[in-house]
């Protein structure tokens, strides 16, 4: 529930002149933990959160809505000019009257959403907000996580505030024998963060379904799933057909599943588009042109993404001949999108004089993870120092915004020699993730740095490592040969995101498994 309201109030346009939270707990009783004009900046308002503790008792819902009432008061912190809103989160059955309390509360013009899980009472929840609009219901908590950005949304009021566009998006994948397992999972991955990147609702983002091989099926059409979680989770249970790639035959199977009755909106002007995904020459190459007209005669737009052995020259057939939905990749591997499409990513590389012939082969291990990221000032910043018994700055996030010229500096560094430090520098990283060395900590971009060593620490690491985690930095540990498995635990805090090698010769072997968890971690928020 913690996590729910922390995401909600960063999607938010938080603002002394703009957006003003406040939050209240009840049970039996009510306590406010901040009123509306106490914190005007996202960071106070989350530290706040974190610091929460839960009350216990009862449900009495309806005595809470009464009381938060007077914190929309211009007395109070309110801003009875501007719009007004309260959102209920509860998971159980009110054990007083909820109707007249917040019916008292609308007639002041606020707003009320009510969402309730586990054990919540629907038709009081209705009574509550008074609209099926502005009423949501879960099985867990975990599924309030679909309603983060769709809720987030619905009070923007701003036009600070960027709203996804809607559109109506069908995959059609190849499912074909040359697909193996593994490639169709990479698949999956490429399909699970497109979604990701997108506000799944009702009312926003609809997705569909189409799996080919001889024959077309659709899995499940636009008006199946109205949740980011059970789009996902159909994604995830796919199974491949396998069999030929009849493309032609199932672009022309794909048209109709964009009709009103399949949960298309092409008559409200949301966008209507098909993203084809295949590694192969189609078997019925002849039948593109016709199908892929017909797509665009009726306002679709098809995005065509070839893998491997996929047919350039048929590609651009089923993209209408427009080169900006003409997407090759020559594996598949190469599909998946790393999560963090916006990352603030920090190495620190052990200098030491035990490092040797090894300096060599960490720094091109260094450039290679450099780029499996998209460098750039708006995407992927990249900063780096080194250590051994002193600790040596080479270059801030805000210093280079390119792959070429970041990787020039790696392979130009000099290895100094000494012992090794590794306490002292965790503390002097820290300094890396601050504002004016180019950190966008305070815009909630993912932090991280990443700790490549080959010895064991002759100081203490695990409070410098504590207090980075503490600033939400998320540090991933590579060890290679005789190191301390138990030390740079202390420092990652979590075994997924420490990696041990037996020599630098095998570096390598672990570059793809490294990206993948940077790409997918997250820290544990309270």
């Amino acid at each position: 529930m913690k996590d729910f309201m922390k995401s909600v109030i960063t999607k938010s346009a938080v603002a002394q002149d703009n957006v003003h939270v406040g939050v209240m707990q009840f049970s039996s009783i009510q306590q406010l933990a901040f009123p509306l004009n106490q914190y005007y900046s996202k960071e106070q308002m989350l530290n706040a959160i974190t610091a929460m503790q839960q009350v216990g008792g009862g449900t009495l819902t309806g005595e809470a809505i009464t009381d938060v009432s007077q914190y929309f008061d211009g007395l109070r912190g309110g801003r009875p000019g501007m719009r007004q809103t309260l959102i209920v989160i509860t998971d159980g059955e009110a054990q007083d009257e909820v109707k007249e309390p917040a019916m008292a509360l609308r007639n002041k013009g606020v707003v009320v959403y009510a969402i309730g899980v586990v054990d919540a009472n629907t038709t009081q929840l209705l009574e509550i907000s008074s609209s099926a609009k502005r009423t949501y219901t879960e099985r867990d908590f975990d599924a309030l996580k679909d309603l983060e950005t769709e809720l987030a949304l619905e009070l923007c009021t701003s036009t600070d505030c960027k709203k996804t566009e809607k559109a109506d998006i069908i995959f059609l994948v190849d499912g074909s024998t040359s697909i193996t397992l593994e490639k169709f999972r990479s698949m999956q991955k490429f399909m699970s963060s497109m979604v990701n990147q997108t506000i799944v609702g009702k009312d926003l983002t609809r997705f569909g379904l189409i799996l080919y091989s001889t024959n077309p099926n659709s899995v499940f059409p636009l008006k199946q799933y109205s949740s980011k979680r059970e789009v996902l989770g159909a994604i995830q249970e796919l199974k491949s057909p396998y069999g030929d790639t009849y493309t032609g035959k199932a672009l022309a199977y794909s048209l109709p599943f964009f009709n009103k009755d399949n949960g298309g909106r092409r008559d409200l002007n949301v966008p209507q588009i098909l993203m084809v995904i295949t590694d192969g020459d189609a078997t019925d190459r002849h039948s593109l042109v016709a199908p892929s007209v017909a797509l665009r005669e009726h306002g679709i737009s098809v995005f065509s993404i070839g893998v491997e052995g996929a047919n350039k020259k048929q590609l651009e057939i089923m993209a209408g001949h427009d080169s900006s939905k003409v997407f090759y990749v020559d594996s598949f591997k190469a599909l998946e999108i790393c999560e963090k499409q916006q990352a603030d990513l920090v190495f620190l590389l052990d200098q030491s004089g035990s490092i040797n012939q090894g300096d060599t082969i960490m720094k091109k291990f260094t450039t290679d993870l450099v780029n499996s990221f998209k460098v750039s000032e708006n995407l992927v910043r990249v900063g780096l120092a080194q250590f051994s018994s002193e600790f040596q700055d080479e270059f801030d996030l805000n210093k280079f915004y390119s792959q070429e010229v970041v990787n020039k500096h790696i392979l130009s560094m000099m290895q100094r020699g000494g012992g090794t430090h590794i306490g002292r520098a965790l503390d002097s990283i820290r300094g890396y993730f601050e504002a004016s060395r180019g950190s966008r900590r305070s815009a909630r971009i993912s932090q991280n740095l990443v700790l490549i060593t080959d010895g064991e620490s002759q100081d203490d690491v695990e409070e410098a490592a504590d207090h980075l985690r503490a600033l939400g930095i998320e540090v991933f540990a590579i060890g290679i040969g005789n190191v301390h498995d138990l030390e740079l635990l202390q420092i990652t805090g979590a075994a997924e995101r420490l990696f041990t090698v037996n020599n630098f010769g095998s570096l390598d072997k672990i570059k793809q498994k490294v990206v993948e968890t940077i790409c997918e971690s997250t820290l544990y928020k309270a």
